[in-house]
């Protein structure tokens, strides 16, 4: 028999993504019993695992979809166009003058020169500083794949946060990629300390030579100011350490402010009149208010990078060929919207309703058993659940073991705190809050009477 388990690649066994693991995996099956009639205490699945909002009910952005359907059917431009917003009409055939292949053929391996130039274009109007150069990517996680690949090597570590989002950690298995962990102050809304980072660094086997840094957070929704970005730039520096900055959920802030890595790098170095660490910053059309998720569009601004990693970097692009061509016109939008009044009413509706829904979900989920932090940012909440001593001692994986007894008791599927990684001894779960709203307070409260159940059961 070809390829059993031990003729496959050790690096693609070890990585593990918790976010679609064995409690999606479980509910996919229920979910079919569920349509074949079997009974169950639930009616039907709640989804709060994944980022993925347009699955629950969030609508799509009509003049990215009116703007990318001309685009991909550019002959009705030439025929009947009542149907379609006059600016999304516009819109593509300025795109289509300006890209007469269209989008059916492979692009430049870096994408779009003209959706490129809009991306540069964004980076300038939100920073106040020209752009680096610009990969257009299918979604973030491409280029990050590509990055970590790129930079990888035996003796080469990595900062990693905890709790982190596991795209991180798969990557650095598929690359065997070796890192130490930092920790995320929960109890300070999960902020990131340059305290904490020298203790990593001081563990560290090897000399860390890049930091990955979530802002937002991805699980905690927590955001750096840049008072905290220009202390971790200044521990970089000195330590010559690149910087890998996830800024997807940018869009998504509901307290406080959205600061840039790049900008934050820009007034270091002017301030020290130095050049900073290499910076990789990383957005994605699937998060925010666009929710593309399967559009799989983004990019990736490189700044501060020399020669080799460049030429280098241009080559990983080359072998992919180039990212998808919707996902580029949705890229498009993102930075470069049709900014008309159905444009602003969805958006602001969106981003309204999801901030609502934050504060909701962390203010309910503070028990006299969990204890959820504010979200300021993102699109999920990451609250300690406190176990029974008896509960923990009867399961060799509690985290999980408390997923799935929610799951097959309330139909709820969360991702358990260990897929993220977390503090030893403590236990986490995220939730995300993209549920409807009118089921929202329904699924809070199933999910702590679960909780406290499970106390008078186990306590």
């Amino acid at each position: 028999m070809y390829f059993l388990i031990d003729d496959l690649n050790p690096s693609v066994i070890q990585a593990e993504y918790a976010v679609r693991g064995k409690i999606v995996a479980e509910a996919a099956q229920i979910e079919q019993q569920l349509k074949a009639g079997k009974e169950f205490p639930f009616k039907s699945i709640a989804y709060l695992n994944i980022g993925n909002p347009q699955a629950l009910g969030m609508p799509y952005q009509t003049m990215l979809r009116e703007f990318i359907a001309l685009c991909m059917a550019p002959h009705i431009l030439k025929t009947n166009t009542e149907a379609f917003n006059p600016d999304a009409v516009s819109r593509a055939k300025d795109f289509i003058k300006e890209n007469p292949a269209g989008i059916g053929a492979y692009t430049n391996s870096l994408g779009f020169e003209s959706v490129r130039k809009q991306v540069a274009g964004f980076i300038k109007n939100r920073d106040g500083y020209e752009a680096g150069e610009i990969f257009l990517s299918n979604g973030a996680s491409s280029a990050i794949r590509d990055v970590i690949q790129l930079i990888s090597g035996p003796e080469f570590h990595f900062f990693l946060p905890v709790p982190q989002y596991p795209l991180y950690s798969a990557a650095l298995a598929l690359n065997s990629a070796d890192y130490v962990n930092y920790y995320l102050d929960e109890e300070n809304q999960w902020k990131v300390t340059v305290k904490e980072l020298k203790r990593a660094y001081a563990a560290a086997r090897h000399q860390p030579k890049a930091i990955i840094l979530l802002n937002p957070s991805n699980p905690t929704g927590s955001i750096l100011t840049q008072t905290e970005l220009l202390e971790i730039i200044e521990f970089c520096h000195q330590h010559t350490i690149a910087i890998l900055a996830d800024e997807v959920y940018q869009e998504n802030i509901y307290y406080g402010e959205f600061v840039s890595v790049k900008k934050a790098l820009k007034v270091f170095e002017e301030t020290r009149k130095c050049q900073g660490p290499v910076v990789f910053s990383f957005h994605s059309v699937s998060k925010g208010y666009l929710g593309e998720c399967g559009l799989r569009g983004g990019f990736m601004e490189v700044v501060n990078g020399s020669k080799g990693l460049m030429e280098n970097l241009r080559k990983l692009a080359s072998i992919s060929l180039c990212s998808n061509t919707t996902g580029q016109l949705a890229v498009s939008m993102m930075v470069d919207p049709i900014l008309n009044a159905t444009w602003k009413t969805e958006k602001e509706s969106k981003l309204g309703l999801m901030k609502q829904k934050a504060d909701k979900m962390s203010r309910l989920l503070n028990t006299q058993h969990m204890k959820c932090q504010p979200i300021t940012g993102a699109m999920y909440a990451f609250p300690q659940i406190f176990l029974p001593a008896k509960f923990v001692q009867a399961h060799e994986n509690p985290n999980l073991e408390w997923c799935v007894q929610l799951l097959r008791t309330r139909g709820v599927v969360g991702v358990p705190g260990n897929g993220f990684l977390q503090v030893a001894g403590t236990y986490h779960v995220r939730f995300s809050v993209l549920e409807r709203a009118e089921k929202m307070d329904g699924l809070i409260a199933s999910i702590t009477e679960f909780h406290e159940e499970l106390w008078k059961e186990w306590e």
